[in-house]
């Protein structure tokens, strides 16, 4: 049975959902003693409403239990924790400010690269049904599809880099023309 302070200090980590509180703005807050508050976030611990974590010497709690955060919620419970922390790694990586112009031919040729490998598997799938087709489509369509979709994923790549470097000639040379070349170094 949760105390009336645990349930306060519960709803108050549920209201701030994907926020990572420090447990001294909980002893702030409840005007609890630090030993009341300890007490009452191991018990959410337990119970598998909160995560903590320490860092710099500070300890910080966070709401984990149910509508913790929505879709993103779902997704930490359903992708294995280390393909997560990867993910982490790689997001800053993907940035419009990272990829420049590149950004929508990188999100395009993920996309149609990704689409690729399912027609693929898809033709290998109908090639072992005995009409070698399903829904009016034969293996061999599948695998002219799966190509079709490979060289434009190609190019959709090939072209976003053949943009970004013609982009930059261009503005050398148009800072060039106008006089308003500026030093490097």
């Amino acid at each position: 049975m949760l105390h009336k302070s645990e349930r306060d200090i519960g709803r108050f980590i549920y209201e701030r959902p994907a926020q990572w509180i420090p447990r001294q703005t909980l002893v702030d807050y409840f005007d609890i003693d630090e030993s009341g508050v300890s007490r009452h976030v191991e018990h959410l611990y337990e119970d598998e409403f909160i995560q903590k974590k320490k860092e710099d010497g500070q300890s910080y709690v966070q709401w984990n239990g149910r509508g913790a955060g929505g879709f993103g919620y779902w997704l930490r419970q359903t992708i294995p924790s280390q393909m997560w922390s990867a993910g982490s790694e790689l997001r800053p990586l993907l940035t419009i400010d990272r990829l420049g112009g590149a950004y929508l031919p990188t999100i395009l040729f993920v996309i149609l690269f990704f689409v690729g490998i399912v027609t693929a598997l898809s033709a290998i799938v109908v090639s072992y049904f005995p009409s070698n087709s399903v829904l009016g489509f034969s293996a061999g369509n599948l695998v002219f599809l799966t190509g079709a979709i490979t060289v434009t994923a190609s190019l959709s790549l090939v072209l976003g880099i053949v943009g970004r470097v013609l982009e930059m000639a261009l503005y050398r040379v148009w800072n060039y023309i106008t006089g308003s070349v500026q030093s490097e170094g």
